[in-house]
């Protein structure tokens, strides 16, 4: 089962490439043209990102309050699943920091 988890979180981190691949994409673009990409949202997917990462911390964090308290054995599971959390926000934080020195490339560009 941990195997499989271990599966979609790479599969989550490839879709999350591809979207960003496409933005970066539409980003060298023309800047002229004002097309919209249909079903890609840059704020809802951080949103939906930022959800995903906040659901990986807090089933990191009720494994890991589980073993403490004896109410469960699977020390691996809770130390894979903290491992998960800790490298999702880790990607997390590489994007948003990214967004921050795009932005502050953009805000430099003369007009």
């Amino acid at each position: 089962m941990q195997i499989q988890t271990l599966g979609n979180m790479g599969a989550l981190q490839a879709s999350m490439l591809q979207k960003m691949q496409l933005q970066s994409s539409i980003a060298a673009s023309s800047v002229t043209s004002h097309r919209k990409v249909e079903g890609l949202d840059f704020a809802s997917m951080m949103k939906n990102g930022i959800g995903q990462v906040d659901q990986l911390q807090t089933v990191a964090a009720n494994k890991v309050r589980d073993v403490e308290l004896g109410l469960s054995d699977d020390l691996v599971g809770a130390t894979i699943a903290n491992q998960k959390a800790g490298l999702s926000f880790s990607a997390l934080v590489q994007v948003r920091n990214k967004m921050v020195s795009n932005f502050d490339e953009i805000m430099k560009m003369a007009i």
